[in-house]
């Protein structure tokens, strides 16, 4: 689907469609979204699909997207992946409430310095990929944040130099990816890792190999590169 599609009379047609992908390119010619790629363009209406429960939006580089201040989603989605978009951490704490999401990948999308998580936060979700390099402080503080994560992998955070101390306590937690990260954040895992240990946890060291559907042990593993 291209931006001109992004309408709500056009989500309307197909309340019913389970799974969205948007692709927004630079080559796009400006008569087709009204403008020029430097110009924002604004997604929205994706609650208008009622029955959406997987939602992918790609925003190539040259390109300028954004969400509106009251940007919602259908109250089903599963899974979400927003690669390139701009979101501001009111995004996130509205995606955060969404009861049913499991998997969300967050690919250069937040450009904030602080994310701090919103009150009964993610209470379902089991996969999260964050790659957010101006990252510098990620607060994660109430019990049920994040309690039924099972794979974490961070991206490219350079500026975010420790682990949320919260991970530490997710039970569930069994697989952590880092992948350019700062070397103080590789440190801040390892010593989680250590941890864990300290309570029978059963710990190794895993190659870069993940998926939010694979199989994996029980036990918590880390990968670095």
């Amino acid at each position: 689907m291209r931006p001109i599609h992004c309408r709500k009379k056009v989500y309307s047609k197909f309340s019913n469609i389970k799974n969205l992908k948007i692709f927004l390119k630079d080559d796009i010619e400006p008569s087709d979204i009204g403008g020029c790629c430097n110009n924002p363009i604004f997604l929205d209406h994706f609650d208008c699909s009622e029955g959406l429960e997987k939602l992918s939006l790609s925003v190539s580089i040259g390109c300028n997207a954004a969400l509106p201040e009251q940007c919602m989603y259908p109250s089903g989605l599963k899974k979400l992946k927003l690669s390139g978009a701009n979101i501001s951490e009111r995004d996130l704490n509205v995606i955060a409430m969404l009861p049913q999401l499991i998997v969300l990948k967050l690919e250069n999308s937040f450009h904030g310095a602080v994310w701090k998580v919103a009150e009964r936060g993610f209470c379902k979700l089991r996969f999260l990929l964050l790659e957010a390099k101006e990252l510098k402080q990620w607060v994660v503080g109430q019990k049920k944040h994040f309690r039924m994560l099972r794979h974490l992998v961070l991206r490219s955070c350079n500026c975010l130099e420790q682990m949320p101390m919260r991970f530490e306590r997710i039970r569930l937690l069994e697989s952590i990816g880092l992948e350019g990260c700062h070397s103080s954040l590789v440190a801040s895992a390892k010593q989680l890792q250590q941890k864990r240990r300290s309570k029978n946890d059963k710990i190794k060291i895993l190659g870069p190999e993940y998926d939010d559907s694979q199989n994996t042990p029980t036990e918590l593993s880390i990968y670095v590169r």
